[in-house]
């Protein structure tokens, strides 16, 4: 029954994916030699088996996964030499080129735009996320949960446990800004009429995430530009 579930979570298949192609995306940069990728690779083997202990459900073991090629690819450009910054940022490329950020724009544009209530839609979405994505080693508050406004919080993060474990909690930078180039681009205000921000994260700030979607409601909008006419 476990094989089964493992098998039919996306998850699952994200890690799959993630092992087929991200060599062929390091490779692509021309900055590793075969040797390196090699290195990056036991590196990436080994980070998974000492990071076990942040495995407890079927969804963590993509995010053991994520978080380990992210920090061997990290550990693998400090070891050429590079200053922190520039580390990040070609480890930053590396994922999010083949993890296609852009891609995943567009599709929740597409989405959101033949949904009949796209508000309705992302905050469906996101709600599926907390249990079929993330699972166990996140945990979240819903602090506003109505027609036109939905705020969740995440106050336990396990990308943020991982990388404190490991210390390079650095590298949070690249986590943190997954969400705000990938699917929160598809959120077109004008045209959804949502408004989305997540001003602090738990990698960034020390505080709990905050999620806020908005409903733009043009009744509102309207009524507030009668008073001041």
């Amino acid at each position: 029954m476990f094989k089964f579930k493992r098998i039919v979570s996306k998850n699952f298949w994200y890690e799959l994916l993630q092992n087929i192609t991200i060599w062929k995306t390091i490779q692509k940069t021309s900055k590793f030699s075969s040797i390196e990728i090699k290195k990056i690779r036991e590196e990436y083997n080994r980070l998974r088996k000492t990071n076990r202990v942040f495995i407890r459900d079927i969804q963590s073991e993509y995010h053991v996964s994520w978080c380990s090629i992210i920090l061997s690819i990290y550990k693998a450009c400090l070891e050429k030499g590079m200053k922190n910054a520039d580390a990040i940022g070609l480890t930053e490329e590396i994922i999010f080129s083949n993890m296609n950020a852009e891609g995943i724009s567009k599709f929740i544009e597409t989405a959101l735009d033949k949904s009949k209530d796209p508000f309705n839609f992302i905050v469906t979405a996101s709600k599926q996320q907390e249990t079929n994505f993330f699972g166990n080693t996140f945990r979240f508050s819903r602090i506003k949960d109505g027609f036109d406004s939905y705020h969740v919080h995440v106050n336990e993060c396990m990308y943020n446990e991982f990388f404190k474990e490991n210390a390079y909690p650095e590298l949070m930078t690249i986590v943190c800004k997954w969400d705000m180039i990938s699917w929160s681009r598809g959120i077109k205000q004008e045209k959804h009429k949502i408004f989305f921000e997540r001003p602090v994260t738990l990698g960034l700030n020390g505080e709990d995430c905050k999620f806020k979607f908005e409903r733009i409601l043009l009744d509102k909008i309207d009524t507030s530009k009668n008073k001041t006419s």
